[in-house]
């Protein structure tokens, strides 16, 4: 049976990461929840905002959950 609130945060975390990189940078899932991002012809200031910008957008992000049939559903109510 699939983890209903596990799967939205990590589908919220890759909307997040996402979001916060630039069109050229890629982000990739690569484990249960882990994620790698390649910032491709960037510098290490640039990659350290980049990151910080991500770890950001995550620390801010609310999270609204709601119980139904015994699990816990994301309910759309995102505030980034």
């Amino acid at each position: 049976m699939e983890n209903l609130p596990a799967t939205s945060a990590i589908n919220t975390l890759n909307e997040i990461l996402r979001k916060n990189v630039r069109s050229v940078d890629s982000v990739y899932r690569v484990g249960g929840d882990e994620f790698v991002i390649l910032f491709p012809s960037t510098g290490l200031d640039m990659a350290g905002n980049a990151a910080k910008n991500c770890c950001t957008g995550y620390a801010t992000k609310t999270w609204f959950m709601e119980k139904q049939r015994g699990q816990f559903q994301d309910n759309g109510q995102h505030r980034a």
